[in-house]
């Protein structure tokens, strides 16, 4: 067997050992995932955001906020109760690789605007509650999050994660993005300041 052969078939046995073993200890999918933030974080991959103006959120219907969660404190909370307020929904899972690439950023937005009337309701997919739950404290996040505990609406389901969804003071989505994205910038903040 020629060298050059022999040498590519070790750095591809080596390259497989790597990829099983992030596989089988489950850490794959964060080293997807902090390969995607980094992909954001350097502009490589620009998701196109496009906001919708508040001129045409006129004519938008209000959706339905009959919503019940979960916080990770125990907390009921139902979407209605926050009804007059701007909402920052997402929706994530823990197994997600293009949602942990995009958790810092939104975790940042979140800590920026903090003191301002936005709620940020984070809404875990995961099966097991505690999975996400843990990693929200493994990571030293702020940004709060809960669980399901009733069925969505139509105008907030979506088969895609991570689904982010800009909901106004008057009940009516005025932004919805599906897949990554980088939140925590000038324009993203302008815009939700202009819904207060």
């Amino acid at each position: 067997m020629n060298e050059n052969v022999r040498k590519e078939l070790k750095q591809w046995a080596i390259l497989a050992i790597i990829a099983l073993a992030l596989y089988l200890t489950g850490l794959h999918t964060e080293v997807i995932g902090l390969m995607q933030r980094g992909l954001l974080a350097t502009g490589l991959i620009r998701p196109h955001i496009e906001l919708t103006s508040q001129e045409t959120t006129e004519n938008l219907p209000a959706i339905n906020l009959d919503v019940s969660l979960l916080s990770d404190q125990g907390q009921s909370l139902n979407l209605q109760q926050l009804q007059g307020k701007v909402l920052f929904i997402n929706f994530w899972a823990t197994w997600c690789p293009p949602c942990l690439a995009e958790m810092p950023n939104v975790d940042r937005l979140y800590r920026d605007l903090k003191g301002e009337d936005i709620q940020f309701i984070l809404i875990s997919t995961d099966q097991d509650f505690s999975k996400a739950v843990d990693f929200i404290q493994k990571k030293g996040y702020q940004v709060p999050i809960f669980h399901l505990q009733s069925y969505l609406p139509e105008g907030l389901n979506s088969n895609t994660l991570p689904t982010t969804y800009v909901i106004n003071k008057q009940g009516k989505v005025v932004f919805e993005h599906r897949g990554m994205a980088q939140y925590n910038t000038n324009k993203f903040k302008a815009f939700l300041r202009g819904l207060l």
